[in-house]
C-alpha cells in the first residue's frame, strides 16, 4: 500500500462509490455479505509490528547437488541416539511394505481366481445353449411345410 494514500482518501473513494452503486443488485448484496466489514484501508503505521527471532545457528551453505542428512543438523553426540531410532524406522516400514505387498498380492490372486471361476461359469453356460440351441433345432416344425400339405 502507498503510504500516500490516506485514510481520509479511502473515505471519500468509499463514499464516492455508495454513490455509484447505490440502488443497484451489487450493493444489495455487498451489504449483506459484508454489513460488519466496512472497507477500510490501514495506513503503514497501523500495521502491528513483527518481532523478528535472532537466527540461532547459521546453517553451513549446502553443495550443489550435495545430499543433506542428519550430520548436518545433529551434533555428533545426538547423532549416536539417532542411529537406532533410523534403523527401527527402517525396518518397520519395511515390515509394512511387505504386509502392503503380501495384502496387494492376496487381492490379486482373489480377482485372478474370480476372474477364471467366471470365464468357467461362462464357457459351461455357453455348452448349455448350444445344446439347447440343438435340441430346439430338432424339435422345431416348420410351419409353413405343414401349412402346404393341406
Amino acid at each position: 500500500m502507498a503510504p500516500s494514500l490516506l485514510r481520509r482518501e479511502t473515505e471519500e473513494y468509499d463514499r464516492a462509490r455508495g454513490r455509484l452503486f447505490s440502488g443497484s443488485s451489487f450493493e444489495a448484496s455487498s451489504s449483506r455479505s459484508s454489513s460488519s466489514l466496512p472497507p477500510v484501508k490501514r495506513e503503514l503505521e497501523e500495521l502491528p509490528s513483527v518481532k523478528m527471532e535472532p537466527e540461532a545457528e547459521a546453517v553451513p551453505e549446502r553443495r550443489a547437488g550435495a545430499v543433506v542428512g542428519p550430520e548436518d543438523f545433529l551434533r555428533p553426540a545426538d547423532a549416536d541416539s539417532l542411529l537406532p531410532v533410523l534403523l527401527a524406522r527402517s525396518a518397520r516400514e519395511l515390515e509394512e511394505y511387505q504386509q502392503r505387498r503380501r495384502r496387494e498380492e492376496e487381492i490379486r490372486t482373489v480377482l485372478y481366481e474370480q476372474g477364471v471361476a467366471s470365464v468357467i461359469a461362462f464357457g459351461h453356460k455357453v455348452k448349455e445353449w448350444r445344446r439347447e440351441a440343438t435340441a430346439q433345432k430338432r424339435i422345431y416344425v416348420e410351419l409353413s411345410s405343414d401349412e402346404d400339405d393341406d
